[in-house]
C-alpha cells in the first residue's frame, strides 16, 4: 500500500508534550488515552521488540501502530493493557490505519467492529487463535488486511461487500492456518502474499480474481498444488513461489497452442527436481521453473524471517525485454539455464533476421556448443545460413570500422603534425618580426 502522509510522533519524545497545545492533537480524551498506553510501555522500557507508532493528521489521530515481540514483558504489562485496547474504538474513532501485534493476547476485542473509517488493518500475535466473525461487517473501506504470526486455524469469511474495495491482502507466519476462504468477491485485490503458513491449496475460485497483479507464495510446505483457475489471472505481472511443497502445475497453464502468459517464477521446490525436460520444453516462455535449486532441509519445517530471503528475479517475459548487462545474477543464471532448455529443432527453419531475441540468444549458445562435424549438419537450414550471413556482416562491419579507425588515428596524426609544424613557423615569423622592430627602433635612436 502507499504510504499516508500524516505526521508521526517519537512515543517517548513527542508523547511526553501531547497534552500542551501545540501538540496539535486536539482532542483532550484521546490525548489522555495514548498518554495511559504511553505510560504501559514505559514501564517495560528497554525490553527487545517493543514497536510504537503514532500518526495524526489536522490534529487527529490517523494511525496506531502497537508492537510487543519480547517474551520477556512481565504479566502485569498485559493485564493493564488488554483493557485498553478494547478502548481504542471509543478514544480514537477516525483511525484508518490500525497495526496490533501483540504476544500473549488471545482473542481480538469485539469493539473493533465500531472502526468503520478503516482503511488498512494488521492483526498478530503468538497466542492469537480467533476472529470475531463479525469483525469486517461495517469496514466499507478496507484496502489491506495483514494476518500474522497467530495460532489461528482459519480466518473470517471473505464473501461480504466489505471486502469489495480490498486491494492487498497479507498472511504471513500463521502455522495453523490450513485453508483460505473463497476469494472471489474480492473484485479489486491486486496483491496475495502468504508466508510461512500451512495452507494445503489456494481457492480454486481464485481465477475470479481477475485484477490480481502479484502473488507471492513462501515457506508453505504444505501447497503440492495450484488451482486449474490459475491461468486466468491475465492481469499478473509478478508471480513468486518459493520454499513451497510444489510438486506439479496445472494443466491449464501447457494449454496450446497459445499458453496464458503467467509470468511465474519457481524457486526451491520439489518440482524443481521432478519437472522432466520434455515438460520443461512445453512450459510457456512467462514460467521459470528454476532447475539448479532442490527443496532445503528445513522446507517441512516454519522458516525464520532470516531465511525467507527470496531471489529477487523478474520473470523470463519480462527478461526478454532486458539487455544482459542490466541483469543481475540470479536473473542471468535463470535466463540461461532457461535458454539452455530451448527447443532448437522450433527455430531451424527460422531465418536468423526473424528471430526473437530469445530465439537468438538459444541460437548463438547452441552454435558455441556443438562441433565443427555438428555445424556441418546443419549448413543447409535457413536459421545457420543466415546466422552466418549475419557473422559476415559483423565480421565484415568490424573489419570496416578498424580500418576507419586507422584511417581516422592517420588523419589526427598527419593534423597534428601539420598543426605543430605551423606553430613552429608562426613562432619563427614572429621571432622575426620582433627582431625587425628592434632593429628599427635603433636605427631611429642612433638618428635621433
Amino acid at each position: 500500500m502507499a504510504p499516508y502522509k500524516f505526521e508521526y510522533m517519537k512515543f517517548y519524545d513527542d508523547l511526553e508534550t501531547i497534552s500542551r497545545p501545540y501538540s496539535k492533537i486536539n482532542d483532550p480524551i484521546s490525548r489522555d488515552f495514548l498518554l495511559k498506553i504511553r505510560e504501559i510501555f514505559k514501564s517495560e522500557k528497554g525490553k527487545w521488540g517493543m514497536a510504537i507508532s503514532v500518526g495524526k493528521e489536522n490534529g487527529l489521530v490517523k494511525e496506531l501502530s502497537l508492537g510487543t515481540h519480547d517474551e520477556n514483558f512481565s504479566p502485569e504489562f498485559y493485564q493493564k493493557l488488554q483493557p485498553l485496547l478494547h478502548e481504542i474504538p471509543k478514544y480514537l474513532p477516525h483511525l484508518l490505519i490500525l497495526s496490533i501485534r501483540i504476544n500473549k493476547w488471545k482473542s481480538i476485542p469485539s469493539e473493533f467492529a465500531e472502526l468503520t473509517e478503516l482503511i488498512e488493518f494488521s492483526i498478530g500475535g503468538n497466542e492469537l487463535s480467533s476472529i470475531p466473525p463479525n469483525l469486517f461487517d461495517n469496514m466499507k473501506n478496507l484496502k489491506f488486511i495483514g494476518y500474522m504470526g497467530a495460532k489461528m486455524t482459519e480466518i473470517p469469511s471473505l464473501t461480504n461487500n466489505s471486502f469489495a474495495s480490498l486491494e492487498d491482502l497479507s498472511i504471513s507466519n500463521c502455522h495453523y492456518l490450513k485453508k483460505i476462504p473463497a476469494l472471489d468477491a474480492l473484485v479489486n485485490l491486486r496483491w496475495l502474499e502468504i508466508k510461512n503458513s500451512a495452507i494445503e491449496s489456494l481457492p480454486d475460485n481464485i481465477g475470479d480474481c481477475y485484477h490480481l497483479e502479484e502473488i507471492k507464495l513462501t515457506a508453505c510446505p504444505n501447497l503440492r498444488k495450484l488451482p486449474e483457475s490459475i491461468s486466468k489471472l491475465t492481469s499478473l505481472r509478478k508471480f513468486r513461489i518459493y520454499e513451497c511443497g510444489l510438486e506439479e502445475l496445472p494443466k491449464s497453464l501447457f494449454k496450446q497452442p497459445n499458453p496464458p502468459i503467467i509470468p511465474m517464477n519457481i524457486w526451491y521446490c520439489p518440482i524443481c527436481t521432478t519437472l522432466t525436460q520434455e515438460m520443461r520444453i512445453e512450459l510457456p516462455p512467462s514460467i521459470y521453473v528454476d532447475p539448479l535449486h532442490i527443496p532445503k532441509s528445513k522446507l517441512n519445517s516454519p522458516l525464520s524471517e532470516s531465511e525467507l530471503d527470496e531471489p529477487d528475479i523478474r520473470s523470463i517475459a519480462e527478461l526478454e525485454h532486458v539487455g544482459h548487462e542490466d541483469m543481475t545474477e540470479a536473473e542471468r543464471d535463470a535466463w540461461w539455464n532457461y535458454i539452455s532448455n530451448f527447443k532448437i529443432d522450433d527455430i531451424k527453419s527460422k531465418s536468423y533476421d526473424d528471430m526473437t531475441t530469445t530465439e537468438r540468444d538459444a541460437w548463438d549458445s547452441y552454435i558455441d556448443k556443438i562441433d565443427d562435424e555438428e555445424k556441418k549438419k546443419i549448413e543447409n537450414c535457413l536459421a545457420y545460413q543466415t546466422f552466418m550471413d549475419f557473422y559476415k556482416l559483423v565480421r565484415d562491419g568490424e573489419l570496416q570500422m578498424k580500418k576507419e579507425k586507422e584511417e581516422r588515428e592517420k588523419a589526427k596524426l598527419k593534423e597534428e603534425k601539420e598543426n605543430q609544424e605551423n606553430n613552429v613557423k608562426e613562432a619563427r615569423e614572429k621571432e622575426k618580426k620582433e627582431e625587425e622592430k628592434k632593429s628599427w627602433t635603433k636605427i631611429k635612436i642612433e638618428e635621433g
